[in-house]
């Protein structure tokens, strides 16, 4: 399951607006430079966590965990490519 690390937005009760600034492809894998710019909408029926960090500052991040069909739908493994 991929892991967006960035910044939380708007929410509605069905999507989440999310700014990624890094990615991991996995918990414990090192996180990279996200290729996806700008925030991007989420549908709630695909997004499998959310962590809020309640430290709002300039390196202090949220995570949203996808399932990888958001994240290929998205293009984030076209871009990595």
């Amino acid at each position: 399951m991929p892991i967006l690390i960035g910044d939380l937005g708007r929410e509605t009760d069905k999507a989440v607006l999310f700014t990624a600034v890094k990615v991991k492809t996995k918990p414990d894998a090192i996180a990279y430079e996200s290729p996806m710019r700008g925030a991007t909408w989420y549908p709630l029926s695909q997004v499998t966590k959310i962590v809020r960090n309640p430290n709002l500052g300039p390196t202090e991040y949220s995570e949203l965990h996808v399932s990888e069909w958001i994240a290929e739908k998205k293009g984030l493994y076209d871009e990595l490519d």
